[in-house]
């Protein structure tokens, strides 16, 4: 009678939990994983998506950032890490050429990104949506850079991406508005800020990487009129490549006029006639390659623009080292 009191009062017991093992005694079970921020990894971690121990470290400059559809068609992405420091975008006054657009002002980004290591590819661009939109009298081989891409089919290519990666869409698209989840998981364009970060990687040269442009850039002067495969040309240091020349690219901005006023992570205004598009074409004189060189276009495609895919990450901006 007191053995079966005891077990009563134990299993009526609110804050303790039992377990009667096969060939053993009754014994209080092991604890039990709770989830919380503070998880600890214990033995009995369901792995649940919210445990600290669970979750991977957030991507360091440089890493590559993969994912299967990306990854099939050889498209690589890297990460990019900005500093809590605030950068310089446009250029300064003194810088001869320069256009009246480009107004230097402090800038910070808040959000850790990815960003392609080139623009998307003619193959890639057609497995993705089966269309076709290369003029070929300015290039259309399949590793040639996709153009004359509309601002509007480039945010359904990445939405259709990011659906076949299994990622949140950024772009919720009807037909009179555009939303924009910039927190979400799946592919973007960059911002122009974070592109112009990401072409100036942590310098201050004219050009990515280069103060000439015909050693980096397809451009009126070594173009032949024409686009060039992606990726022959040296890399920045941080590892981008054809940020200037072969096709201009698409940003998310609207178009408008800097000012000298500090901005943190800047889209342009909501509203506008025209997109921003970055880093010049083949086309284009060297003045028109320069990093800060800012170009506008409607967002019908032209022969000579063209995108690469950018992707929010987790972590956000660094302290500078």
């Amino acid at each position: 009678m007191r053995v079966l009191l005891l077990l009563s009062v134990l299993l009526t017991a609110p804050a303790c939990t039992l377990c009667w093992p096969r060939g053993g005694g009754l014994q209080e079970c092991p604890p039990a994983d709770d989830d919380d921020a503070t998880d600890d990894d214990d033995a009995t971690d369901d792995d649940d998506a919210t445990d600290d121990d669970d979750a991977a470290p957030p991507c360091a400059l440089g890493d590559l950032v993969t994912g299967a559809t990306i990854d099939a068609h050889g498209y690589e992405m890297r990460c990019v890490v900005p500093e809590t420091e605030p950068f310089l975008m446009g250029s300064p006054s003194s810088r001869n050429p320069r256009d009246d657009d480009e107004e230097q002002h402090e800038v910070t980004l808040t959000r850790r990104y990815a960003l392609g290591t080139l623009e998307v590819n003619n193959a890639f661009y057609e497995a993705i949506t089966t269309l076709t939109p290369s003029n070929c009298d300015y290039g259309c081989g399949a590793g040639n850079p996709a153009q004359q891409v509309r601002w509007d089919l480039a945010l359904e290519f990445l939405n259709t991406l990011s659906d076949l990666d299994g990622l949140d869409r950024v772009y919720t698209i009807t037909e009179t508005d555009l939303l924009v989840d910039w927190d979400a998981s799946g592919y973007r364009l960059a911002t122009e800020a974070e592109w112009e970060y990401a072409a100036l990687a942590g310098d201050t040269t004219i050009y990515p990487g280069s103060a000439d442009p015909e050693l980096v850039c397809w451009g009126e002067d070594t173009s032949d009129d024409t686009t060039h495969i992606g990726g022959l040309l040296p890399a920045n240091a941080w590892g981008f490549r054809d940020m200037c020349g072969n096709v201009r690219e698409w940003v998310f901005d609207v178009y408008h006029h800097f000012t000298a006023d500090p901005v943190v992570d800047p889209t342009g205004p909501i509203t506008g006639t025209y997109r921003v598009v970055k880093g010049g074409a083949f086309i284009d004189r060297p003045d028109d390659l320069r990093i800060a060189n800012r170009s506008w276009d409607t967002s019908g495609g032209a022969p000579w623009i063209g995108f690469r895919i950018a992707r929010t990450m987790p972590g956000g901006a660094e302290p500078p080292e």
